[in-house]
């Protein structure tokens, strides 16, 4: 009787060690983090919202739209990437130039300031260009060597029409 006994008080043990392992996996989904919906929307919806912002920001270059810069240097490049002396021209107090030194430029290019202002501030990984549909480059930037290498790549691309073609204006965050 005594061995019947103590398989039952094993068995009674067994099962509350099962019930409290239950429980603790509970607690456990429970209060960890799960991936947040406002963040994944943040992430998805990111690449379109801020090339649709862009495109639509007013400059000080003649009070042009972005969109309407990277159309006219688009009209003005040939097949092999080289502009013609037809671009806009640009110039307020500060600095002077075409609407691709505008842009483009290194130190003073509007889109790379807005990239390294934003993105880069806060340590979001991106790969921006511009090019012709038929896949001549037109410009690019980057704070990745190559998105496909991440986990995570959420893109979008908006098309500008110039006297060219078609331009492609892709953001791809990683």
């Amino acid at each position: 009787m005594k061995s019947k006994r103590g398989q039952l008080e094993i068995l009674g043990l067994a099962i509350i060690m099962v019930i409290l392992l239950f429980a603790f996996i509970a607690y456990l989904r429970l209060t960890s983090d799960p991936p947040a919906p406002a963040q994944n929307f943040f992430f998805t919806e990111l690449p379109s919202q801020t090339l649709s912002v862009l495109l639509e920001t007013t400059t000080d270059c003649k009070n042009l739209k972005v969109g309407t810069l990277i159309a006219d240097v688009a009209s003005h490049m040939d097949s092999t990437g080289a502009l013609d002396t037809n671009l806009i021209q640009c110039s307020n107090t500060q600095r002077s130039g075409t609407s691709y030194y505008w842009l483009f430029n290194p130190t003073y290019g509007l889109i790379d300031n807005i990239f390294h202002r934003t993105f880069d501030d806060a340590f979001i990984k991106y790969e921006f260009s511009i090019a012709f549909k038929d896949g001549i480059d037109i410009w690019d930037t980057s704070s990745v060597e190559d998105c496909s290498n991440e986990r995570r790549v959420d893109a979008e691309t908006f098309l500008i029409q110039s006297d060219n073609g078609p331009v492609e204006v892709t953001l791809k965050v990683c």
